[in-house]
């Protein structure tokens, strides 16, 4: 498909296991690169949950491979730690302590759970077209912000 021969890749990477890495680095930077701008655009600890969340489902549907690649394939780059750190994911547990900071650390932490379990499931439903399939959701983002306001606020 990339008009190459299957050999081309192994002049750039030294096996599937380097180019499987390159690739999470780089979805990584891309992802950290964009919930850091999407927490600052945030004005209060709602608001910066929320856009975070709203973030990382434009990553999935922006870059769906590297999204793949990310939350599917990463225990097959090796055990090596990657050079991109999840700065993504503590810029929620940020956020969570900030939004509730009389909470126990396991009260926040479920919410940490709960906050990434459904961005990451919206995203993977919506890459896959599940909701295009099923509901005919014309206004994605707008549903992604009403379902995280529910479960943030408890209301709508």
């Amino acid at each position: 498909m990339a008009g190459v021969s299957t050999a081309a890749p192994y002049r750039h990477f030294t096996d599937k296991e380097a180019l499987i890495r390159a690739i999470l680095v780089e979805g990584y930077e891309l992802f950290n690169e964009s919930l850091a701008e999407a927490y600052a655009r945030g004005k209060s600890p709602q608001g910066r949950i929320t856009e975070l969340g709203v973030a990382y489902v434009r990553f999935a549907e922006q870059h769906p491979a590297h999204f793949r690649v990310m939350f599917g394939l990463a225990g097959s780059a090796g055990d090596k730690p990657l050079d991109a750190e999840p700065t993504g994911f503590l810029l929620l547990v940020e956020g969570i302590e900030a939004l509730q900071p009389q909470s126990s650390a396991e009260q926040r932490r479920d919410l940490v759970v709960a906050c990434w379990s459904i961005v990451h499931g919206f995203a993977m439903l919506l890459i896959d077209g599940a909701f295009a399939a099923t509901m005919g959701m014309a206004d994605a983002e707008g549903q992604l912000r009403r379902t995280l306001g529910v479960m943030i606020s408890g209301r709508e």
